[in-house]
C-alpha cells in the first residue's frame, strides 16, 4: 500500500467511530500505519477522508449509501480506494464514488463485534472477505495480510448466503447459549454462572469443529444414536426451547448418520417428531 504524500497525510481513513472502526483503526496504528478517524456525524464525514489513498467505511449497512453520496460529492477520487465492511451489502452502494474514480470493494472481518472495540491483536488469525473492483481487492488483501489475518474472495451474489453463515455460527449460537443458561435454575444455580461454566465445552467444541470437522466433533446422545436419551431431553423442555433442540438435533441426525445403523437412525427420527397438538 503506497503512503500518502506529505508528512501528516494519513495512509489509510477510516470513517466510523463504532466497534468495528475502532477496532480496524486501532489495528492498523498498531500495526505502523498513518491513520485518520474514526469519527462520527455526519459533518465530519468529508474531512475524515480527505486526503487518504486508501478510505475504510466502518458504517451500518443503512448508512453506506448515503456516506457514498456525500463522499463522491466531496472531493476528488480518481486513484484510490474505497473499501466497506458489511458482510451483506453489496459493492454496488458505493457505486457514486466509483463513478468519480475510485476502486470499491469490501473488506468485512469475519468476527463478532459486541458494542465495544477489540484489542488491536484481535484480528490476528481470522478471516477477511474480499470482493470488488481489482485494486480494491489487491488493498484489501494487503490490509488482511497485514493485520495478522487472512483473506478470501465473494463473487457478486454470494453475499447474503455469505452473511447468514455468518449469522448463524456466531450470533444464533449465542442465542443458543442462552437457551441453554436459563435451564440453570433446574440444576441450583443462575444463568451468568451456568454460562461461565458453559465457556470451556464451547470453546473446546469449536476446537474440535476446527480441526476435526463437523462430524467428527459431534458428541451426545445424537451421535451414540441414543433414542431413550433423546425422548428423555425432550420431556424436559416446552414451546421454543422444545422445537429448538428438535430441530438442532435433527440437523445433528444428518452428521451422525453414516456411522449410525438404519434402527437407530429410524428410532431417532421417531424420537424427533414434532410434538402432536
Amino acid at each position: 500500500m503506497r503512503r500518502g504524500r506529505g508528512r501528516d497525510l494519513p495512509d489509510v481513513a477510516v470513517v466510523g467511530g463504532g466497534a468495528v472502526g475502532t477496532t480496524l483503526r486501532q489495528a492498523l496504528v498498531h500495526a505502523g500505519r498513518r491513520v485518520a478517524g474514526p469519527t462520527r456525524g455526519r459533518d465530519r464525514l468529508a474531512p475524515a477522508a480527505a486526503g487518504a489513498p486508501l478510505v475504510i467505511l466502518a458504517l451500518p449497512a443503512p448508512a453506506l449509501a448515503g456516506a457514498a453520496a456525500r463522499l463522491a460529492d466531496a472531493g476528488e477520487w480518481r486513484g484510490r480506494i474505497v473499501l466497506h465492511t458489511s458482510g451483506a451489502t453489496p459493492d454496488a452502494v458505493l457505486s457514486p464514488l466509483r463513478r468519480r474514480g475510485a476502486a470499491v470493494g469490501r473488506l468485512h472481518p469475519l468476527r463478532s463485534f459486541p458494542r465495544h472495540a477489540a484489542p488491536p491483536d484481535s484480528l490476528h488469525g481470522i478471516w477477511f472477505a474480499l470482493s470488488g473492483d481489482r485494486a480494491a481487492m489487491t488493498a484489501g488483501r494487503r490490509l488482511a495480510h497485514l493485520l495478522g489475518g487472512r483473506a478470501f474472495p465473494l463473487r457478486r451474489g454470494e453475499e447474503a448466503a455469505y452473511h447468514l453463515s455468518a449469522v448463524l455460527a456466531s450470533n444464533l449460537v449465542v442465542a443458543l447459549a442462552a437457551e441453554a443458561a436459563r435451564l440453570a435454575p433446574r440444576f441450583g444455580t443462575t444463568p451468568g454462572t451456568a454460562l461461565r461454566r458453559l465457556g470451556p465445552l464451547l470453546r473446546g467444541t469449536v476446537r474440535e469443529i476446527e480441526t476435526g470437522g463437523a462430524a467428527r466433533a459431534l458428541t451426545g446422545p445424537v451421535a451414540r444414536g441414543d433414542a431413550e436419551a433423546v425422548a428423555a431431553q425432550l420431556a424436559l423442555l416446552r414451546g421454543r426451547a422444545r422445537e429448538i433442540y428438535r430441530l438442532l438435533s435433527l440437523a445433528a441426525l444428518d452428521l451422525a448418520a453414516p456411522r449410525l445403523s438404519r434402527s437407530r437412525r429410524a428410532a431417532l427420527r421417531r424420537a424427533l417428531r414434532p410434538a402432536r397438538r
